[in-house]
């Protein structure tokens, strides 16, 4: 507003750039007698004289429960009343503890940006970077905000979520997916009386996604059949016998001469003794658990 003769100007924000000669305030410029409440500025605010971050003149009226970004409006000032906030106070959660004469939940909505009026919240939608992941893998959650002027936000940081399957998939408050078990979990994110959802896949790794060639041109293909986590079925044709030692032996002497190479993840596989190694010891403890 440019000017506020016995007026009121309450549950408002004002987002572009003001410029002006005098009288130049980020909501508005001049007012007397009337009122400013729960109300921000956050654009460029730029004059010459009685220049304000909220409010560039004030005769009489009476300025509450508002506030100016000090770092966007670049006014440290503001005629009397209303609090300058810096960017980071104003922005995401931090409103919610900064902004405090305002009503979050039944008047307005935070997002990562300043907040917005709820009633003008259109839609909420929940996406995943990636809808598949491995175990100990994360992907990121992004929750886009629609509002009726036809702008969109995000609201990742200042959502609440919910997991359905904690075990398999969970999702802090920054919306990072965390991938615990094999499984299908649905994600729910809200906010503002809106929810969306959407489903996470967390495989397995794949261990062995090729099989391993020794020198003498012999292809190993070990599975885990019991889902142990050991891969005991060294030619992969689901039994476990003295064909697998033998394919064992010449595996373990293969990696030991240096002649193939194995990831951590296949080292872990074939570790049958338990001591994080992939050894000799390992062909002992595979014929001893395995009565071959």
């Amino acid at each position: 507003a440019g000017w506020s003769i016995d007026g009121g100007v309450l549950r408002s924000y004002a987002s572009g750039p003001v410029s002006g000669n005098s009288s130049v305030g980020g909501l508005i410029g001049w007012i007397a007698f009337g009122g400013v409440q729960r109300s921000y500025a956050s654009g460029p605010v730029s004059g010459n004289s009685s220049v304000g971050g909220l409010v560039g003149e004030n005769i009489g009226g009476n300025v509450g429960e508002s506030y100016w970004d000090t770092e966007m409006t670049g006014q440290t000032t503001s005629a009397d009343g209303g609090t300058g906030l810096t960017t980071a106070q104003m922005t995401g959660a931090a409103a919610a503890t900064n902004m405090t004469g305002f009503a979050f939940g039944p008047t307005w909505v935070l997002t990562d940006s300043y907040p917005r009026l709820l009633w003008s919240l259109e839609a909420l939608a929940l996406t995943l970077a990636e809808d598949t992941i491995l175990v100990d893998e994360d992907t990121q959650a992004t929750v886009s905000l629609s509002f009726v002027d036809t702008t969109t936000e995000t609201g990742t940081t200042v959502s609440t979520y919910v997991s359905s399957d904690t075990a398999v998939a969970t999702i802090a408050d920054d919306g990072v997916v965390s991938g615990n078990a094999q499984g299908e979990a649905t994600l729910t994110a809200s906010l503002g009386g809106l929810s969306d959802t959407a489903t996470i896949t967390v495989e397995e790794e794949d261990v062995f996604p090729d099989p391993i060639v020794l020198p003498d041109g012999t292809e190993v293909t070990p599975e885990d059949t019991d889902g142990d986590g050991l891969y005991e079925d060294l030619d992969g044709d689901g039994d476990v016998d003295g064909q697998d030692v033998s394919r064992l032996t010449r595996l373990e002497n293969a990696y030991r001469r240096g002649e193939i190479e194995l990831t951590d993840a296949q080292v872990a596989a074939l570790d049958f003794n338990g001591d994080g190694q992939f050894t000799k010891a390992d062909i002992d403890a595979y014929t001893a658990m395995y009565d071959l």
